[in-house]
C-alpha cells in the first residue's frame, strides 16, 4: 500500500483512539418550542380540540 495512505491512515487512527474517552458535546441543547402553535395547545383538551379541527377540515 502506498507509504502515504497508509501515514494518513494511522494518523486518522491515532486521533480517533485519542477523542473516545470522556468525550463530551460542545452544544448546548435546549427544547424550547416557541413557534405559535407550541405557545397555543398548552394541555391535552387544547391537543384534543387542535386534532378534531384539523380532521375536520381534512374531510
Amino acid at each position: 500500500m502506498n507509504s502515504k495512505i497508509q501515514g494518513k491512515i494511522d494518523e486518522i487512527k491515532k486521533l480517533s483512539a485519542q477523542s473516545k474517552p470522556g468525550r463530551q458535546s460542545s452544544y448546548k441543547i435546549t427544547n424550547t418550542s416557541s413557534d405559535s402553535l407550541s405557545m397555543a395547545i398548552r394541555n391535552k383538551k387544547d391537543a384534543d380540540t387542535f386534532m378534531a379541527e384539523l380532521k375536520a377540515l381534512k374531510k
